[in-house]
């Protein structure tokens, strides 16, 4: 998610083009259909070779046609396939206070209860389920149609934590809407600590909820100098709404701090900027409380992050 600067959308245009081409197996000699999948493609795709898996990594929570999809995938696990399901799970979002994952193109939300009420409705049955590391704790679930397989102790193991945690309770979602109101008055705070001060801080990385963080905190040019950031697609664009230009990481000096916007790769960051925090960098995390990570605690936070990455690997 990134504003163009004015003269490089015909270029870009033409880059996602080849990008979309090469994605969809174009050149490869696979088999591609280039449309949306639903039942009427599950169907298409049944009827030639039907397929013994089916997934869904990183989509399911964007989807227009829930239901459609839905009875695509049961068209296909009705003929032998397993569905493999991956999507952002709403207990990590509440327990990391990570409402910049709710912008636009997330459409739902989804506990194991809530998408196996889905699945029910298509005769189908989760009977596999764990938390994957990706989009800071994501549901990894495998289904088939219903009674198909013995559902494994990992299903019931969850839908008893988010029963004891209270995801189907009002009040568990108020608690949430607090904690986030305060994390939107305490990370301008903390970020101008360091500007009132004379100090330099630019955004780390650009990714589509560092819109959603900026925005909702109303940071903007008057606190942040630019948004640094690996994918050339994104460099030479702007932050939405906040408009903070974004250059390629390395391509400027260091800065004081950085305010790090993909906070779900922050093992990966500290690992790789550990000098620049031994230097005297500085790190500002926003969630699950905004705080600081410098020379003082960089081992302690690492540990920490490793710890939680590999908790999240585990059903």
């Amino acid at each position: 998610m990134a504003e163009s600067v004015p003269g490089q959308r015909d270029a870009r245009a033409r880059r996602g083009a080849r990008q979309q081409h090469r994605a969809a197996g174009g050149g490869r000699g696979r088999p591609t259909l280039n449309r949306f999948f639903n039942a009427g493609v599950a169907r298409e795709i049944a009827a030639t070779e039907p397929p013994r898996l089916v997934t869904a990594a990183g989509v399911f929570f964007h989807l227009e046609e829930l239901h459609s999809a839905a009875e695509g995938v049961a068209e296909l696990c009705r003929r032998g396939a397993v569905f493999c399901v991956q999507a952002i799970y709403l207990r990590e979002m509440l327990r990391e206070t990570a409402f910049d994952n709710i912008y636009h193109e997330h459409l739902t939300y989804w506990t194991l209860r809530s998408i196996s009420a889905l699945f029910s409705r298509h005769r189908l049955e989760v009977f596999s389920a764990r938390v994957v590391p990706i989009h800071g704790g994501s549901l990894e679930l495998l289904v088939v149609p219903a009674g198909a397989r013995t559902v494994a102790r990992s299903v019931t193991t969850m839908l008893e934590q988010e029963a004891a945690e209270g995801l189907g309770e009002l009040a568990t979602y108020e608690a949430f809407a607090a904690r986030v109101q305060r994390i939107r008055e305490a990370l301008p705070r903390l970020v101008r600590r360091y500007t009132d001060g004379g100090k330099l801080v630019y955004a780390f990385g650009a990714p589509a909820k560092g819109a959603t963080m900026l925005n909702s905190c109303g940071i903007g040019t008057d606190l942040l100098r630019c948004a640094t950031e690996r994918n050339p697609l994104k460099v030479g664009k702007f932050m939405p709404g906040s408009h903070l230009p974004i250059v390629e990481e390395g391509s400027v000096p260091d800065p004081d701090s950085y305010l790090v916007l993909p906070w779900n790769f922050l093992a990966e960051f500290l690992r790789r900027n550990r000098d620049y925090l031994e230097q005297g960098g500085a790190f500002i995390v926003p969630v699950p409380e905004p705080r600081v990570i410098d020379a003082s605690n960089v081992e302690r936070e690492l540990a920490l992050a490793e710890g939680l990455v590999r908790n999240r690997g585990v059903s």
